[in-house]
């Protein structure tokens, strides 16, 4: 039967393999093959998106992180800034461009 401390230096063996090897932790090669293989959506996508939800006048998608962003008319008229999630294509946050912050939307529209 192996002594405790055998026991100690065999399990502090298997810890220092795991936090050293792509095993144990997700690294930055796997982070960025997971975003490659995560679909995304394009700018026509995210202005689709907003005009199924009856926005206007949408102005040209800028991508931010994981977010879209863009200007566009509501449908009751006022210019918001609006972001759209790129994986999953919901409506994340609505900010009239002259105003306090619109409550989350809903019912999101998923492409």
């Amino acid at each position: 039967m192996p002594t405790p401390s055998a026991r100690f230096a065999a399990l502090l063996a298997a810890a220092l393999f795991m936090l050293a090897s792509p095993l144990g932790r997700p690294n930055a090669a796997h982070a960025e093959e997971a975003r490659t293989l995560r679909p995304t959506l394009d700018a026509k996508a995210v202005e689709a998106v907003l005009g199924r939800q009856g926005f206007r006048e949408i102005a040209p998608p800028r991508r931010r992180g994981a977010m879209w962003v863009t200007r566009a008319s509501a449908p009751d008229g006022r210019r918001m800034l609006a972001a759209v999630d790129a994986g999953t294509g919901e409506i994340a946050g609505l900010t009239p461009v002259d105003g306090p912050p619109v409550p989350p939307v809903a019912a999101n529209v998923r492409f």
